[in-house]
């Protein structure tokens, strides 16, 4: 220390003794509380920074601060620093001098406090030491008698020995069994000693873990099933608890273990299926009496329908499957909907038969059902779909007679070209379709491995050219035409639209006011007329081809077209104040306005969708615009 410094610390120890005789009648709040003494103290301290570097003399104490305790001061030095392993211990040595030399013997009790602290880190690093040797013992323990976790598969008895055989992530391993290893059964986990390989020990209390899959095949004989991962087919083993499973079936979801490919368990159903099936006013009394001229296919599909549950013996030994698909293609108004009603109530019709209870056996399905906006979730979509599905085909009802049957369960999938279009045909995002669309083909694979499933698709669609093929072999082992009707057909329609007891403008309900009434109303649409055409189509060479009236005669636009002629004749009838009869020119002028409206819908783009008989064998992109031919009402 210079003697400048020297002098600085006698006389500011002479003024702290003389201030001690002198007892400060204030208390140390007071005293700290007073104006500036705060900002004295920060001054003073910044002074004693700048000494230290010895840029300037040592400052003089501040007068001002005689009267404040030692701790006080002590504590403004921040002793707690001292600890700072950022600072070099000369650093730090400076320091405590510097302070020392301020305040005095009333550093002490900071001090002793510091050391404390101290001490206490180096018990805190013993502690440490001691776990640090501990854990290097037991990795040289390991290391000498490595073990590793495996799972258990079989017990195989020996004459003088017993061995395991186990499954590693390479495969399994026939291995020596411990003496003292308890009893294990399939699909533990053991602890093998990798040095020696012998089977020591069961791990217990840790649940197995892995990935949920779907099972698409069951072996009971070996052990074994296949499951999906990712557009991919594995074999993996089961354990115990899995095959006594009775949720183990094609469609289940298990916990697959995929470094050993082993199933540890089969999870149970979260829900049986029900919420997928229409409701019970689904089953209107739409029936065959409603149709004009039914398809034939309803009857078909009713048949075979029936045919797999009362003679169950006989198509499994012809080998016949369970799961039919129809494909019902054709524009839109031609009846597709209309006969799957049909369908649905005369099944259920024979399914009350059979249990004295009528319920819907109908699934909707369509494209919101499986897409989804965020990455991995149409996928979690269409597995959820299809379970809840199986669990619906797997139930089984008590007959009448007693008897355990499973009732046939119809699917419909309704514009199917909207969820399983050709693929490439969605452009640059194509990829994410195509993986959802190879997903559902694969369910329904797994629909045919199981032939005990009586599921019925339907699909519809109305451009048939549009749906991959892959997807059409699956989804219509038979496809259905719903053409546009022709005269016969429209007939037959008009018959069912217009009953005998329909009053009518002209022979009030006589049959042959009604004869007269569907005779016009026939001739409008098929008759050799100048005003036949309703569009003109033209095309690159100039060529035009004419839309006519009979090329768009559906059951729909019928339906709409005397349900319009009827709210006329209710108007008239109001008006009146007396019953007014339909009038068959209404039903002409309600055709004329509903052709005008479809005819306005007609694109380049939508004509093989509406009139694909016309384009048969020619591509549309030759199609130039359609032009709408209007014509003034006669």
């Amino acid at each position: 220390m210079s003697p400048a410094s020297e002098r600085a610390r006698k006389k500011r120890a002479k003024k702290t003794a003389s201030a001690k005789k002198k007892p400060n009648p204030k208390t140390t709040k007071e005293v700290m509380s007073q104006n500036g003494l705060q900002e004295k103290l920060a001054q003073y301290m910044q002074a004693l920074a700048k000494q230290k570097n010895g840029s300037t003399d040592p400052p003089e104490f501040p007068p001002e601060l005689e009267g404040v305790p030692p701790e006080l001061i002590l504590r403004q030095f921040d002793i707690g620093s001292l600890l700072d392993g950022s600072r070099s211990p000369q650093s730090r040595a400076e320091m405590l001098l510097l302070v020392a030399a301020e305040v005095g013997n009333d550093i002490m009790p900071a001090l002793a406090q510091l050391i404390a602290r101290l001490d206490q880190g180096t018990t805190l690093g013993a502690k440490v030491q001691t776990l640090t040797e501990e854990l290097a013992e037991a990795k040289r323990e390991n290391d000498a008698h490595p073990l590793g976790t495996e799972v258990f598969l079989e017990k195989i008895e020996r004459t003088d020995s017993s061995a395991a055989v186990i499954l590693t992530q390479q495969g399994e391993r026939v291995c020596p069994i411990a003496p003292t290893l308890p009893d294990v059964e399939r699909g533990d986990r053991v602890l093998l000693d990798l040095q020696n390989g012998v089977v020591v020990d069961r791990v217990a209390g840790v649940a197995a873990t892995g990935e949920v899959v779907s099972i698409e095949h069951v072996d009971h004989a070996t052990k074994q099933v296949t499951v999906r991962k990712h557009e991919m087919n594995y074999t993996a083993h089961l354990s115990k608890s899995a095959l006594e499973s009775s949720a183990l079936e094609v469609g289940a979801t298990a916990v697959w273990d995929p470094a050993r490919h082993f199933v540890h368990r089969i999870l149970a159903p979260e829900v049986d299926g029900s919420d997928l099936l229409a409701a019970a006013d689904t089953l209107s009394d739409f029936t065959l009496a409603n149709l004009g001229s039914p398809n034939p296919a309803i009857f078909e599909i009713v048949d075979q329908a029936k045919q797999v549950v009362t003679h169950p013996e006989w198509s499994q030994s012809l080998g016949l499957t369970r799961r039919r698909s129809y494909l019902f293609w054709g524009p839109t108004g031609t009846g597709k909907t209309s006969s799957i009603r049909v369908i649905v109530n005369l099944i259920a019709d024979w399914v009350e038969s059979l249990t004295g209870v009528r319920e819907p056996r109908l699934v909707f399905g369509d494209a919101s059902d499986f897409y989804s906006p965020y990455m991995g979730e149409g996928e979690q979509k269409i597995n959820r779909w299809f379970e809840k599905l199986y669990c619906l085909a797997r139930e089984e009802r008590t007959t009448l007679d007693g008897r355990r049957i499973r009732l046939p369960l119809v699917v419909v999938l309704e514009e199917i070209e909207g969820l399983i279009r050709s693929r490439g045909e969605q452009g640059g995002s194509s990829h994410l379709f195509e993986r959802m669309l190879g997903l559902i083909l694969q369910k329904m694979d797994s629909a045919e491995q199981d032939t005990d499933m009586p599921i019925i698709f339907i699909t519809t669609s109305n451009r048939k050219e549009l749906i991959d093929a892959a997807a059409k072999r699956r989804f219509g082992d038979r496809e259905v035409h719903f053409p546009y009707l022709d005269a016969r057909e429209a007939l037959a329609v008009l018959q069912k639209k217009i009953p005998n007891e329909l009053p009518l403008v002209d022979g009030n309900a006589t049959k042959v006011a009604r004869d007269v009434t569907i005779r016009g109303v026939l001739f409008f649409l098929f008759g050799d007329t100048e005003d036949q055409a309703v569009a003109e189509v033209v095309l690159r060479d100039s060529k035009r081809v004419s839309v006519n009236r009979r090329d768009l005669v559906s059951g729909s636009i019928l339906t709409s077209a005397v349900e319009r002629a009827k709210d006329r004749a209710m108007a008239a009838t109001v008006e009146a104040g007396a019953l007014r009869g339909m009038a068959g020119a209404d039903v002409v002028d309600a055709l004329r306005e509903r052709y005008v409206e479809l005819v306005r819908g007609l694109t380049p783009h939508n004509l093989a969708e509406h009139v694909p008989h016309l384009f048969e064998g020619q591509s549309l992109s030759q199609v130039v615009s359609v032009q709408p031919i209007s014509h003034s009402p006669h």
